[in-house]
């Protein structure tokens, strides 16, 4: 859902599997016709039906898939089924901020109709553009009832036409299909969103969420552009009312801690983790599930130089599958330091108790730190604290060790 913090609720889902496995559906557009196409004379059912196909196909080989399209009703029955949904108001207004922060190399390529409407934001009141909301299809999507139109869709598929229904109908649908989700997360109360969907997937808890391509929308605004936007989302608060009661009804009123986490679920997670072994040498990249907290989202994923950094908090998690009972080495990879103070104060926690390390060189990296250990269990719980996180002027985000891989090696 547009501007309901979706970026970085699928930047945080991503985490939790295989970078290749996770699909982002609205970077791939719709089918549109040409006249060189191979298909006669199409007409626009023939166009949405092979969208329809399209949709189902980007199901296949991924175990995650997300983005802005209404894709929910073509997943498989085992898929777990999330959605946010935001405060109507604040979300229009988020939008429209949004639009006015862009630049014009932004909106080079855009359709003409588009890039005319988005040019109209910079220049106008936020009441002045609410009211040209039916004068383009841009802004009849994205200012006007947005969330029950795409539920709306997520349910009836994308060959059903929203406005071909009477608008009791498109609400008794919408309100129908928010109780398809396993998971209804609400933007005003991301955390707790965040902890529910770890909950319900058996997921390490998060640290607070750093949100992604976030507008402030404590903007003032005249009642008489609230009340006009009162009156064109009056589906969407009544939607979002009803996810509200949902909320109520169904999520955990209890804590999640990574201490329930490890007690319960640690031991079944780390196992769906598969090194790669090399010279007595078993690593894992972040390519990979990562199975822990206090980490930024992936750079590079997908590619050999795919690296996290921890942050913004002090403190870092990570859990990984080892050999119980054997003399093992612990090994981080680490890329670089967003400080080069930070390596004097790098304190290594495994399992409960602080361990001596020490910094091995490797050409290519700033170094290995290696931990010599004797695990009790089938898996490793590494803490990795440190005395300060940095920002830079090229990286906004607070930062503090930069790992490319980790593992073990056995002491034979």
């Amino acid at each position: 859902m547009i501007k309901c913090g979706g970026t970085t609720a699928n930047n945080f889902i991503s985490t939790k599997f295989d970078a290749n496995k996770a699909l982002d559906a609205s970077s791939i557009r719709n089918l549109s016709l040409s006249s060189k196409s191979l298909i006669e004379n199409p007409s626009s059912k023939d166009i949405k039906e092979i969208n329809s196909r399209l949709a189902q196909f980007r199901f296949q080989g991924y175990h995650f898939v997300h983005g802005h399209s209404p894709l929910t009703c073509y997943a498989p029955e085992n898929f777990f089924k999330f959605i946010i949904l935001r405060n109507p108001i604040d979300r229009v207004i988020s939008q429209i901020l949004d639009w006015q922060r862009l630049e014009g190399t932004d909106l080079v390529n855009l359709p003409p109709q588009n890039r005319l409407f988005k040019l109209f934001t910079k220049k106008k009141s936020i009441y002045d553009i609410v009211k040209k909301w039916d004068s383009s299809e841009l802004s009849r999507l994205n200012l006007s009832n947005m969330q029950t139109r795409l539920v709306f869709k997520s349910k009836m598929g994308l060959e059903h036409e929203f406005q071909s229904y009477s608008k009791k109908d498109q609400l008794k649908i919408a309100k129908e299909g928010l109780l398809e989700y396993d998971l209804i997360g609400i933007t005003e109360e991301y955390n707790a969103t965040a902890k529910e969907l770890c909950i319900l997937n058996k997921w390490c808890p998060p640290k607070p969420l750093t949100k992604l391509n976030s507008r402030q929308t404590n903007v003032e605004v005249d009642k008489k552009a609230l009340d006009l936007l009162t009156q064109i989302n009056n589906q969407d608060i009544e939607l979002y009312e009803e996810a509200l009661e949902v909320k109520t009804k169904k999520w955990s009123s209890e804590d999640y801690t990574i201490e329930e986490f490890e007690l319960k679920y640690a031991e079944e997670r780390t196992q769906i983790l598969t090194p790669v072994f090399k010279n007595n040498t078993y690593l894992f990249d972040f390519n990979m599930p990562i199975i822990g907290n206090g980490f930024h989202f992936r750079d590079a994923e997908n590619t050999s130089e795919c690296a996290v950094w921890t942050g913004p908090s002090k403190e870092t998690s990570l859990f990984f599958p080892v050999l119980a009972m054997s003399d093992i080495n612990i090994l981080l990879y680490i890329k670089g330091y967003a400080d080069q103070s930070v390596k004097k104060t790098i304190e290594i926690e495994i399992d409960g108790n602080i361990c001596e390390h020490k910094h091995q060189h490797l050409e290519g990296i700033e170094s290995v730190l290696v931990v010599r250990h004797l695990p009790k269990k089938k898996y490793v719980h590494i803490k990795m604290r440190i005395d300060k996180v940095f920002a830079s002027l090229d990286d906004k985000r607070l930062r503090g060790i930069s790992l490319l891989k980790y593992g073990f090696s056995c002491n034979i």
